[in-house]
């Protein structure tokens, strides 16, 4: 696909997702009746969108590695928001959501200094406590591994600034990108502890920014 066609594609790509994101947003300020579902069927929608951004890089990603770790946890990120999104299987979608944050701290660990191992480590970690841990606790338990992992992917993001493997568009993309993720996740974490409307409202408001930048730092 060339240059012009593919950036006029991405652009109404963006667009629908920019419409959807304001739709759903919508629906669940107002708390709006009968439309719960419409709003959950946009929300995944536009995931679906973002992975299709980064399957449609083609030869304008920054090289075949990098293409092929974002594609990995676009697609690992789809199946994990169809277990939280709509099964409501929140084991599944946590360890998931576990391994796409590995596969970010692999992808960004290339630029860095950063041992891959560790990486492995954690999936080894994750794989154990999945085996070890009754299913009462292994939710609590993979949420504190997902939290660790976190924490460890931000910070391998934020060492992206200190080398010149990746534009400084893209660099600025991938951290905001999961410092979003990050608001996300302890609005999560909030909601399920008290059950706030507000932190609820704001998952959504900072999820789907922070999928839309990290799909779009693919392309050189």
């Amino acid at each position: 696909m060339k240059k012009e066609k593919w950036r006029s594609l991405r652009n109404k790509i963006i667009a629908i997702i920019l419409c959807f994101y304001f739709i759903f947003l919508f629906i669940d300020f107002t708390g709006m009746k009968g439309l719960d579902y419409c709003s959950v069927i946009l929300k995944y929608s536009c995931i679906i969108l973002c992975l299709t951004i980064t399957l449609l890089i083609g030869r304008k990603g920054h090289n075949n590695m990098d293409k092929r770790l974002l594609q990995a946890a676009f697609i690992t990120t789809v199946f994990a928001d169809l277990f939280l999104l709509i099964l409501n299987e929140a084991l599944y979608g946590i360890a998931l959501f576990c391994i796409v944050q590995t596969i970010y701290i692999i992808r960004h660990s290339r630029a860095s200094s950063f041992p891959i191992k560790t990486a492995g480590l954690i999936i080894f970690i994750l794989s154990a406590m999945l085996y070890l841990s009754g299913t009462k606790n292994a939710v609590l338990i993979l949420s504190y591994i997902y939290a660790c992992i976190s924490i460890l992917s931000i910070y391998t993001a934020a060492t992206l600034f200190r080398y010149k493997k990746y534009p400084e568009k893209t660099k600025l993309l991938v951290f905001s990108g999961l410092v979003l993720l990050l608001l996300c996740d302890i609005n999560v974490a909030y909601y399920n502890l008290t059950g706030s409307e507000i932190s609820g409202f704001l998952i959504w408001l900072f999820y789907l920014p922070s999928q839309l930048f990290l799909s779009l730092s693919g392309e050189r």
